[in-house]
């Protein structure tokens, strides 16, 4: 019994750690991107160069589908490299691709920052000049972007 609510005590703790976590700047992401064009360049050349669409995570580790371990490190250094958490695409022709920098929530719900390639179709996206407002406050779903450059933006999501 002892040991139980210490677990659920643990599991407490950690769950209300991650309801304070907060995203990076839209600044912040933004010098990251100017700073590391030419790899956002290759990951999106990578991910449009494919017939499948794919999603690797490095927090937490898994790819669907599989990939292989040398694809693997390929993709893990140049998402260290802009201090991504993963990659997501859809395949050719139009291809978007999504490269997860935040993340907090369980299952459904939660809410994401990330760069993403391309314009995606189905939920309507509201297009504004910064993401910083605190979308994580409603009990609605949202979808924001703020425009970079070349067809690349910034993406807040919110899954209440």
């Amino acid at each position: 019994m002892r040991n139980s609510l210490i677990i659920a005590a643990l599991f407490g703790v950690n769950f209300l750690a991650g309801c304070t976590d907060r995203p990076p700047t839209d600044q912040q992401m933004i010098q990251v991107f100017n700073r590391q064009r030419s790899t956002f360049d290759k990951l999106r050349s990578l991910a449009c160069g494919t017939s499948k669409g794919y999603e690797i995570m490095m927090q937490p580790e898994w790819s669907r589908p599989k990939i292989s371990e040398r694809e693997k490190h390929s993709y893990y250094a140049l998402l260290r490299t802009i201090g991504a958490r993963g990659i997501q695409w859809t395949p050719t022709p139009k291809c978007i691709v999504w490269i997860e920098v935040w993340s907090v929530g369980l299952g459904g719900d939660g809410d994401y920052k990330k760069y993403r390639f391309g314009s995606p179709t189905g939920e309507p996206i509201q297009t504004v000049d910064s993401l910083e407002k605190n979308w994580r406050a409603t009990d609605k779903i949202v979808f924001a972007q703020r425009e970079l450059a070349g067809g690349w933006w910034l993406e807040f999501d919110h899954w209440p």
